[in-house]
Order: structure tokens, then sequence, then C-alpha cells
């Protein structure tokens, strides 16, 4: 009998090491999709460029996420398949592996009934024989190759253990492969139904963007023409006002101009009676003019600073100073020109109250004349230029200031709020002899000395300093800080002549 050969048994034990390995397969592959569906890959480069809003963020990122999920289903769907060619492959080697140890078992049987008959003929010769028969190298070879049949047969059985062992492993693999395979099913159609979902959420987040977008656009181009439209208008009724204040400012002028031409005429011929000046009409309102400038206090309480006045006058030949709109009694025994910038406002001017009435009769400052013969009485203030100050800051007390506030300088007022930064005084009366009072203390006394404050009882202590402004007892001095121009002073010192040669005092 040959030797057997010792190459099956070698193949069985390298197919024991390769089911081993397969049977290993199964479990790293549900392993790593385990890994796959805990974690799933990210996008992890920034989108090229922001998204419009939270909700399109939110649905980028669902699609990386349902993307990721994808990519893990085919790989682990790879695996499988690769999984279930392999236990194939294993099945086929385990059926050849069988096939080879139903062989080997079936030449083992063989040698053993070849080893029991060639003892039993050698053991019928006799007891020598069968020594004979022990010591016979054919006995010795026929012992050895059932021994090592033995062994083959041995290390057969456990391999086709350890072989269907791996078989059951390998199928139960398979079973959870194929559960695997059915959830990846589901979460791929779970996956499909949620992107055609976010398709949608997506087509409607862009088409509301869209919408809105168009609507702010138009709302915005709306708001700017209504806006264009307003400034025009804006513009459009400035432009108006300007003219019909000019036009007006002209006429006025010209009424005044008329009316000293027919007084200067009247002067020069006594005997012809003097012309009458015309009614007063309604005229425009008033346009801005020279305001006060000075911002020091007299009595704690700050120096006018600006007006709604009418605009001044200016000092010229062809355009003198206004004149009220009542007649003035004749001034032909006045002498025209003892007013002038340079006249010391300090001392009496001899107006009286009957002229000075007269010369304010019909305007809403004609029950004022007391007052300003009063301020002068008590106060040491030329008459004739409060009344002319406030005749040209007030337009003959038709200003807002004067009607709402009784304020006829425009005291207080300034250029950004003039109506609510200026003073408010209880009458006429009252803005008249607090003005003479500050003018008096702060532009017509020299500085040095110190006074009572407005209103103080008699025997009060001295709290007021004066000579704030002073700059001159003139109309000139005081413009310096009041009005900033001497425009104002012509003006003012025009009208004040004015009034004063209509009383006839000198």
């Amino acid at each position: 009998m040959g030797a057997p050969d010792p190459r099956p048994a070698a193949a069985m034990v390298l197919l024991v090491g390769l089911v081993a390995t397969l049977a290993g397969a199964p479990a790293l592959a549900a392993q790593g999709h385990a890994a796959a569906v805990r974690s799933p890959r990210r996008p992890t480069a920034p989108p090229r460029s922001p998204p419009p809003n939270r909700l399109a963020m939110g649905i980028a990122a669902a699609a990386a996420t349902a993307r990721a999920d994808g990519a893990a289903l085919r790989r682990l769907g790879r695996l499988a398949a690769a999984t279930t060619r392999r236990l194939d492959r294993m099945d086929g080697v385990i059926r050849r592996a069988g096939d080879r140890a139903g062989r080997a078992r079936r030449s083992e049987w063989a040698a053993e009934r070849a080893l029991a008959s060639l003892v039993a003929d050698d053991y019928t010769a006799g007891a020598t024989d069968l020594a004979t028969v022990f010591s016979s190298p054919s006995f010795a070879t026929a012992l050895d190759r059932a021994l090592r049949l033995d062994q083959a047969a041995g290390v057969a059985a456990t391999t086709t253990a350890t072989l269907w062992s791996a078989q059951r492993r390998a199928r139960r693999a398979g079973a959870r492969l194929r559960r695997i395979q059915q959830r990846l099913a589901l979460d791929r159609a779970r996956l499909g139904a949620e992107a055609i979902v976010l398709a949608d959420a997506v087509r409607v987040a862009r088409r509301t963007t869209r919408t809105l977008t168009a609507r702010l656009a138009a709302q915005g181009r709306a708001r700017l023409a209504a806006q264009r439209r307003a400034l025009v208008a804006a513009q459009r009724r400035t432009r108006l006002a300007s003219q019909r204040r000019a036009r007006a400012t002209a006429q006025r002028r010209a009424r005044l101009a008329a009316q000293r031409r027919a007084r200067l005429a009247s002067q020069v011929t006594p005997d012809r009676a003097p012309t009458a000046s015309p009614p007063p009409t309604a005229s425009p309102p008033p346009t801005a003019t020279a305001t006060p400038t000075a911002t020091a206090s007299v009595g704690g309480t700050p120096t006018p600073t600006s007006s709604e006045s009418p605009s001044p006058v200016p000092a010229t030949a062809a355009s003198p100073a206004p004149s009220p709109p009542a007649s003035p009694p004749s001034p032909t025994s006045a002498v025209p020109g003892t007013l002038t910038v340079t006249t010391n406002l300090t001392r009496p001017s001899g107006l009286t109250e009957p002229a000075l009435a007269a010369f304010l009769s019909g305007t809403p400052l004609a029950g004022d004349a007391p007052a300003f013969v009063t301020a002068e009485r008590t106060d040491h203030v030329s008459a004739p230029f409060l009344a002319a100050a406030a005749i040209l800051e007030s337009g003959f007390g038709t200003s807002t200031l004067s009607r709402a506030k009784h304020n006829l300088y425009g005291w207080g007022a300034d250029a950004a709020h003039p109506l609510r930064d200026a003073w408010s005084f209880a009458s006429d009366a009252a803005c008249i002899a607090y003005v003479a009072w500050a003018i008096e203390v702060s532009y017509l006394t020299p500085p040095g000395s110190m006074v009572p404050g407005y209103g103080a009882a008699p025997g009060a202590p001295a709290s007021v300093p004066t000579g704030g402004f002073y700059h001159g007892p003139t109309l000139l001095g005081i413009s310096v800080d009041y009005a900033g121009n001497t425009g104002w002073a012509r003006s003012v010192a025009a009208l004040a002549d004015e009034i004063q040669a209509s009383s006839g005092s000198s």
C-alpha cells in the first residue's frame, strides 16, 4: 500500500483559515454601517455663496446630510455584494473539502480492511508465522499508513467541524447583511421622499424670496418717488413764498417812498395841505430781518439773539424809513434829521404820548404809546428809539412773536427755534419795560458799576453788572452786539427820526 497524500490535510488547514477570515467580514461590514449611520459624513467645504436665509441654510444642510447618507448606503451595498460573493465561493470550498474528506475516509477504510485481511491470513499459519508477519516490512508499512490515516481522519473531522461552524456564522452574517440591506432600502426611500420635500421647500423659498425682494424694491421706489415729489413741492412753495415776499417788500418800499416824497413836498410848500397817507391794508407776512447777536445775560436772563420781525428798510435816499399805516399829524413844524445813528439815546426826546399814539394809530401798537413814553421817563432810553425798534422787529405788531407772546423785539429768539425759544411776556407794556431796562443797563451804561435786578424792591442790593455790551450810548454802539451790522442801526435811526419829526419835537 502506498503512503497517503499529505496535501489534502494542508489544503484543509488553509481552507479553515480562509473561512475564518471570511466569517469575520460581515461583522466588520455591520460595524462599518453602524459607524456610518451614527456619524454620517458632512461636507467640510463652505458654500460658495451665503444662503439667503435660515430656511435655505437648513435645506442645504439637510441635502448635504442626505447626500452623505446616500454615499454610505452605496458603500454598504457594495460591501454586502462582495461579502455575498465570498460566501458563495466559501460554500464551494466547503463542498470540495467535504469531498476530499470523504475520499480520505474511504481510503482509510480500505487500508484498514487490507490490514485486517493481512493479519488474518498470516495469523492462520501459526504462531511463529504471526511473529514473522509482525516483523515483516509490509506490516510495518501498513501500520504506519493506518496511523497516518487515523491522524488525517482526525484532522479532517476537526476541519469539517470548523468549516460547518464557519458556514453557520457566514449564514448568520448573510442574514444580518440582508436585514441591513432592507434597512438601507428603507432609508434610501425615506431620504428620497425627504429630498423631494426639500426640493419643494427650496422652490417655495426661492419664489417667496423673489416676491419679497420685488415687493420691497417697489415700496422703496414708491417712497423715493413720494419723497422726491414732496421735495419738489416744498421747493416750489419756498420759491413762490420768496417771490411773494419780494413783491410785497418792493410794494411796501414804493408806498413808503411815495409817502415820504409827499411829506417832503408838503414841507416845501406850507400853504398846501399835507398829503394824507393811505389807510392801512393787509400786507404779506413780514420777512426775516437783522436780529440781535449778543448772548450774554442781563439780570440772569439772556439778551436777544434773533427775531421773526419784518426785514429792515435800508437807510438810503431811495428807500426811506417806513411810516405808520395811518397819517400822523402834520410834520411841518418838525425839523427832520434830528435823530441819527450817533444821537445820544439817553437824552430826553420830548416825544409825547398823543403824538406817538397818533403815529401808531390804526396798528396793533396804537395802545402801547404810554408804555414807550413811560420807559423813557423811567429807564432814560429814547422813546422814539424804543418805538422804532419795536416797529422794525415786529412789523407794527403783526409778527407771530408779538401776537403769540407779546414779544415786540424778538427777545431770546434764535435761528434754530425762534418761536419756541423766544421769551413770553404778559403784555406789550411788560415787554417794553423789560427791554428798556435791559438796554439801559447793558448797552447804554458804561461798565464798572452794579445795579439791582429787574423788578427789585427799593433798597435791594445791586447784583447786575452794567456795560456788558457797551460801545457808546448811540445806535451804532448798540448795533455792534445787538445786530452785528450798521444797516440795522441806520434803519432804526431813519424810522425813529420819522417818529420824532411827526411829533414836532427836536
